[in-house]
């Protein structure tokens, strides 16, 4: 089955929705498969991804186990003011739940449900942060986008805060394929948490991910996003995510990677109005052979903003790592302060890290560093620790935790903080 003709959901669609999908199967099918020829792609294993065959729908089935996977998920015990879930290209209509009382306007609903109740809100901000095109940088996007149907949209008011976070579980079945769509919007002195995690039923399930998250943090607001991707090793992910901070907001960005067997996640933060600060956290847990690639970006659009991004790894058997990171800042970005770290470590001679840090600058007055290394476990430290009775195993599991300990105080949301480093503790056990 090809990819070529537009989905056909079973909701009931609002003029907006079918419009965007027959736009973006225009652009879909002008826009060339990316290649290794092409400098964004030029380290991101393409070997077995075929889009042709991706399915144009894949609806939710074998909910039991998709319920029992959630309940075991590493946010699972994060206490939330609303909680989602989307199997597959559906969101259960059913279990989208409010905890309490939402502050007078919030609005969390599936995004089917949202432009059918507000479409003139959907309207506004869906495809404005991560709009189709017919480059081979956007093939994934024009492709989540003619077939969306499922997905979340988040809005909260001006002024209005939510303590407790939202959270969405996006949970890929046998023999399905997952088309995942986020729209978050925060209008000016909004605040709010939305966590959302990547997950399979069964640790051997294979499938195809493709996912694109919007993020609009407005004036003066101040955004927490956590995203998890914690699928079975046989699944091919892709993702772009992509923030607009305007004037003075704040966002804070956590990605913990620790599924699937190939992909790329986009990770682009836009700092558009002056005095906006986003601070973006990647931890990642490789091994066996996967090969994941991550492209982040940071864009500096108006003067006096503040980007810090830190991205750590620990790679293990034959695991391949790309982190492609890219600091451009535009004419009149004056007062632009931003850093860029990635740091990997391996544990087995077969491993391997791509690390390709950059800068593009066409202002003046402004600061602008990057850090990468590359290392294997100190052999100093390992003797340090066994000569006090530890342990080789124990010895290494230590170390991989020290090295881990800076970027996961970065994760501001205290229990998902938690749940992710039970996580890693988990991963170097198996």
């Amino acid at each position: 089955m090809t990819t070529t003709t537009p989905a056909d959901p079973t909701t009931t669609d609002a003029p907006f929705l079918a419009s965007v999908r027959a736009a973006a199967a225009v652009t879909y099918d002008a826009a060339p498969m990316p290649t290794r020829k092409d400098e964004q792609w030029r380290f991101t294993r393409l070997r077995g991804v075929d889009l042709t065959t991706v399915p144009a729908t894949s609806p939710a089935d074998d909910l039991d186990a998709v319920q029992a996977r959630v309940a075991s998920s590493l946010t699972s015990a994060v206490d939330v003011a609303g909680e989602l879930l989307h199997v597959n290209y559906e969101t259960i209509e059913d279990l989208v739940r409010v905890t309490g009382d939402l502050p007078a306007g919030v609005l969390f609903t599936s995004l089917a449900t949202a432009e059918r109740e507000h479409p003139e809100l959907v309207a506004k901000h869906f495809g404005n942060v991560v709009p189709t095109s017919d480059s081979c940088d956007d093939k994934f996007v024009d492709l989540n986008t003619m077939h969306v149907a499922g997905g979340v949209f988040l809005y909260v008011p001006r002024g209005v805060k939510v303590d407790l976070p939202f959270r969405a579980d996006v949970v890929l079945t046998n023999g399905g394929a997952v088309n995942w769509r986020a729209l978050i919007v925060l209008e000016e002195g909004a605040e709010a948490t939305f966590v959302e995690e990547f997950l399979s039923a069964d640790p051997e399930y294979a499938g195809f991910s493709n996912a694109v998250v919007e993020l609009v943090a407005g004036n003066n607001s101040h955004l927490h996003y956590v995203t998890v991707q914690d699928y079975a090793v046989p699944v091919q992910h892709f993702a772009t995510h992509r923030v607009h901070a305007h004037r003075d907001a704040n966002v804070e960005w956590s990605a913990v990677g620790l599924g699937a067997s190939q992909g790329k996640s986009r990770m682009e933060a836009h700092l558009l109005g002056a005095g906006s600060n986003v601070k973006l956290t990647g931890a990642y847990y490789l091994d066996g052979q996967q090969q994941l690639d991550y492209d982040t970006y940071q864009l500096h659009a108006a003067p006096n903003a503040f980007s810090d991004l830190a991205f750590k790894g620990v790679l293990d058997d034959k695991a391949h790592v790309v982190w492609r990171g890219m600091i451009a800042v535009a004419k009149g970005a004056q007062g632009t302060d931003a850093f860029q770290n990635n740091r990997n470590l391996i544990l087995k001679s077969g491993a391997h890290a791509d690390s390709i840090p950059g800068l593009t600058i066409e202002a003046n007055d402004v600061r602008c560093t990057h850090a990468s290394t590359t290392s294997k476990i100190d052999p100093e430290q390992l003797f340090y620790l066994q000569a006090r009775g530890i342990t080789r195993d124990e010895a290494v599991r230590e170390i991989v935790r020290g090295f881990f300990a800076d970027v996961l105080a970065r994760i501001g949301v205290e229990q998902v903080r938690e749940q992710v480093q039970a996580a890693l503790w988990a991963r170097m056990d198996r």
